[in-house]
C-alpha cells in the first residue's frame, strides 16, 4: 500500500484522501451502492424519476423491517453519489432530499403530492421553456451571458437550498434513513475554463513539462442525517450541513451544481471558488509501478498569483487563499464520472470484486441516452456543415468509456449495473424519452414531455430492482436467506432480488401514452416570446458593435438587422425536424 509521508516519515492527510483499499466488513451483510448520473440537459426528468422510485423502494424496505416483515434482513447502503450537468443537480436535490420525508409521484398522484415531491416540482414543473424565454434578464445595461434565461436554473437552486420556503407543505418533517452513508458524498464534476496549472519533471537533465487541467470535480460530504461526530474531514472537501471543518451552506453548495450544469451558450458559465488548498490532494496512478499513486502539487507560485495591496500600500503577488474560476458544464470534460464513483467505493487502487459469489458492490449508472450511437460524414463537409459533426464528436467522445459500459452490460458482473430509458418494452435509450429530442433540450418545450418520462423513470426502476439489480443465491450475503426463502418471488433463475419491493412500492408502475402532438410549435404563446428574445439579444448584440469603424457599421449593423425572421426560422426548422424525428 502507498502512504504518503511528511518529512518525519509520519503518514499525513493524503491517505485519508486515496486510500489503498477501503475495508468491508462481512458480518454488516450490507451491499453497498454508488450513483453514477450522468449528463441530461431536460433529460434530467428521467432520472428524477428513477430517484423517486429508488427511494421509495428503499423507505418501504425500511418500514417492513421495522414493522417485524419477513423480509429480506440484509442491507443497501448508498455510499456516494457522482453527478454531471443535469445529473450533477439532480446528486444535489439528491442530497438536500434526503434528509426529509416526502410523498413519491405516480401516475394518479394528487397536485399537491405533484408540489411537495421536490424531484417532480423542479425537474417536471419548473424548468420550461416560456420562462426561459423571458427577456428579463437582458433588458438591463448589464452584458449578456447566455441565450436563454437562466434564473429559471437559479430559482431551482434557491429551492434546493432552501427548502423550507420552497416546500412547505413537507412542513420539513425530518426522516432517518439507516441506508445512507453519513456523510454522503457527493462528487460534481466541473470543466475549469481557468485551469489548474501543473508541471512535470521530465528527469535529471532539466526538462520540464507543463500543462493546465481542465477537467475538475467538488466533493461535497453531506450530513443529511444529523451529525456524524466521529467523521474526519477530509482536506479536499466541502461539508455541507454540519458545523465541521471545512463547512458551507446549502446556498453555496448549489452554486457547484450549478457550475456543473452550465451548458455552453444556452446558460451561463458560472464564477466560482473554493479553497485553494483543495488542488493540493490530487494524484495520478502509475500502473506496474512500486509508488503507484503520485502527488500532484500545483505550481501556484507562478502560474496563479493574485495581486494583494499590503499594508504599507504596496502591490504584491501573492498566492491567494481561495482559487476563483468560470466553470462551464462538467459534460465538456467528463459526462460520465464512474471513476470518481468507483474509487470512492473500492479505494484508489483496489477494484470492486465482480464475481456473483463474492460482489458486494457496485456502481449504478443512471443514463437515459444508452443507445444506437449516430456516425459522422464519411466525406469532406464544406466550412460551415463541419461545425455540428465536430461538436457531435467531442460530445460523443466524452460521453461513454468503452470499458465501462461494457463492464455494466456483462451478465456476469455484478459490480456495474446500469438503468437507461426503455418504453414499451421495445423502444431503449434516447428514442424512448420525449426529453431526448433537439439534443435534449426538447424536453424543456413540454411539461407532459417531462411528466411522461418521469413516469418511465419510475417504471424503469422498478424493473430494473426486480429483475437485473440482483445476486446469485449463493452470494454469502444472501445465501442464508435464500436457503430458508426458496418459494420467494425475489428468487428467479438462481438469482435474487437486491432490494426488495415492497408497501406502495409492489404496485405496477403506471406510465402516459407517449406525449404526441402535445407541443404546438406553432402556437403563438411560443413564438411570441421567441421572437422577442431573439429581437432582444440582437439589440444588445447591436449595442456592443463599435460606433468607430466602416466595417461595423456598414456590415455588422445590417447583418444583425436582417438576422430575426432568418434566425427564428431556422430554430423552427430545428425542433420541427427534431419533433418529427422523435415522433412528437
Amino acid at each position: 500500500m502507498t502512504n504518503f509521508k511528511d518529512l518525519q516519515g509520519k503518514p499525513t492527510d493524503f491517505d485519508q484522501c486515496f486510500p489503498d483499499v477501503v475495508k468491508y466488513d462481512p458480518a454488516s451483510k450490507t451491499f453497498e451502492i454508488g450513483l453514477v448520473m450522468g449528463g441530461t440537459v431536460s433529460s434530467g426528468a428521467y432520472t428524477a424519476g428513477v430517484i423517486d422510485f429508488l427511494i421509495e423502494a428503499l423507505d418501504n424496505w425500511q418500514t417492513a423491517k421495522e414493522n417485524g416483515e419477513d423480509v429480506p434482513d440484509w442491507k443497501v447502503k448508498l455510499k456516494v453519489v457522482t453527478g454531471t450537468s443535469g445529473g450533477g443537480v439532480t446528486a444535489a436535490l439528491l442530497a438536500r432530499a434526503l434528509s426529509f420525508d416526502f410523498p413519491p409521484v405516480r401516475k394518479a398522484s394528487s397536485p399537491s403530492d405533484q408540489e411537495a415531491n421536490p424531484f417532480y416540482r423542479i425537474w417536471v414543473k419548473e424548468v420550461d421553456i416560456h420562462k426561459m424565454l423571458d427577456t428579463a434578464d437582458i433588458e438591463g445595461p448589464e452584458p449578456t451571458v447566455s441565450l436563454l434565461n437562466a434564473r429559471v436554473l437559479d430559482n431551482c437552486a434557491w429551492m434546493i437550498a432552501n427548502f423550507d420556503k420552497a416546500f412547505p407543505s413537507l412542513t420539513l418533517k425530518a426522516k432517518t434513513r439507516e441506508f445512507i452513508e453519513n456523510p454522503l458524498p457527493i462528487y460534481l464534476t466541473l470543466t475549469n475554463l481557468r485551469g489548474i496549472p501543473y508541471r512535470i519533471d521530465m528527469g535529471d537533465n532539466g526538462l520540464q513539462q507543463e500543462y493546465v487541467n481542465h477537467a475538475d470535480h467538488v466533493r461535497m460530504a453531506v450530513f443529511s442525517q444529523g451529525l456524524n461526530p466521529n467523521y474526519q474531514v477530509r482536506p479536499d472537501e466541502f461539508t455541507v450541513g454540519g458545523n465541521t471543518k471545512n463547512a458551507i451552506p446549502w446556498d453555496q453548495a448549489v452554486q457547484y451544481a450549478l457550475g456543473t450544469s452550465a451548458f455552453p451558450l444556452g446558460f451561463p458559465l458560472r464564477a466560482l471558488s473554493r479553497p485553494i488548498t483543495h488542488y493540493r490532494y490530487r494524484a495520478i496512478i502509475l500502473p506496474n509501478s512500486n509508488d503507484p499513486i503520485r502527488h500532484i502539487d500545483p505550481i501556484w507560485t507562478e502560474l496563479a498569483v493574485e495581486p494583494i495591496t499590503t499594508s504599507q500600500g504596496m502591490v504584491a503577488d501573492v498566492v491567494a487563499d481561495e482559487y476563483h474560476f468560470a466553470a462551464a458544464d462538467g459534460g465538456m470534460t467528463n459526462n460520465e464520472p464512474i471513476e470518481l464513483c468507483r474509487s470512492a467505493l473500492a479505494g484508489f487502487l483496489n477494484s470492486n470484486p465482480r464475481g456473483g459469489d463474492d460482489a458486494h458492490r457496485a456502481l449504478i449508472l443512471i443514463d437515459p441516452f444508452a443507445d444506437q450511437a449516430s456516425l459522422g460524414p464519411k466525406d469532406q463537409p464544406e466550412l460551415l456543415k463541419s461545425i455540428p459533426p465536430l461538436l457531435s464528436a467531442w460530445k460523443n467522445q466524452v460521453r461513454y468509456d468503452s470499458r465501462d459500459l461494457m463492464l455494466a452490460a456483462d451478465s456476469n458482473i455484478f459490480s456495474r449495473f446500469m438503468i437507461t430509458a426503455k418504453r414499451d418494452g421495445e423502444v431503449a435509450g434516447g428514442k424512448s424519452i420525449a426529453t431526448a429530442c433537439a439534443s435534449a433540450f426538447g424536453g424543456f418545450l413540454s411539461e407532459r414531455f417531462r411528466r411522461h418520462d418521469f413516469l418511465l423513470g419510475r417504471k424503469n426502476c422498478q424493473d430494473f430492482l426486480i429483475s437485473t439489480f440482483n445476486l446469485p443465491v449463493s452470494n454469502l450475503l444472501v445465501k442464508d436467506w435464500a436457503n430458508a426463502h426458496t418459494a420467494s418471488s425475489l428468487i428467479s433463475n438462481g438469482k435474487i432480488s437486491l432490494i426488495p419491493i415492497c408497501g406502495s412500492s409492489q404496485f405496477p408502475e403506471q406510465t402516459e401514452p407517449y406525449p404526441k402532438d402535445e407541443f404546438d410549435l406553432d402556437a403563438a404563446d411560443f413564438q411570441a416570446p421567441l421572437a422577442k428574445r431573439i429581437a432582444r439579444l440582437i439589440e444588445k448584440a447591436k449595442g456592443r458593435i463599435s460606433p468607430h469603424g466602416v466595417f461595423p457599421q456598414l456590415y455588422l449593423a445590417p447583418l444583425f438587422e436582417n438576422s430575426k425572421d432568418g434566425l427564428q426560422t431556422k430554430i423552427n426548422d430545428w425542433l420541427k425536424t427534431a419533433l418529427r424525428e422523435w415522433g412528437l
